[in-house]
């Protein structure tokens, strides 16, 4: 197997493919790891999510769904946009996934940048 190994990588393309296949796998892992969502709910009251990204702490405070008005929007715990109610762009974001903010501040403060698809007020 080791002599199979040595023989496969002899040619410097092959060598160099490998190299760079295994850096952008660790460069994806290294990525996704460097990303911490932990959500935490209270019975129908203000959810506090914690998000480290790059070594800084947010604290955000949600909403539950049924407390969203016309000035609230929603993101996903994994995406990087937020979206008004009506905008139909979100709607592909599974409900368990969704973080609903009161305001597009309490979005913005987050991290999270609007949508293009979106027309916000």
């Amino acid at each position: 197997m080791l002599e199979k190994l040595k023989y496969i990588l002899q040619d410097d393309r092959r060598f160099y493919f490998f190299v760079v296949i295994f850096l952008l796998i660790g460069a994806f892992v290294l990525g996704r790891l460097s990303v911490q969502v932990t959500v935490s709910n209270s019975n129908d009251q203000l959810s506090s999510v914690v998000m480290s990204h790059r070594s800084e702490s947010v604290d955000i405070f949600t909403i539950p769904k049924s407390a969203a008005n016309e000035n609230s929007v929603y993101a996903s715990i994994h995406g990087e946009r937020y979206y008004t109610l009506s905008c139909r762009a979100g709607d592909r974001i599974k409900v368990e996934n969704r973080l609903y903010f009161s305001t597009v501040n309490h979005a913005l403060a987050a991290g999270y940048t609007p949508s293009s698809q979106c027309v916000f007020p």
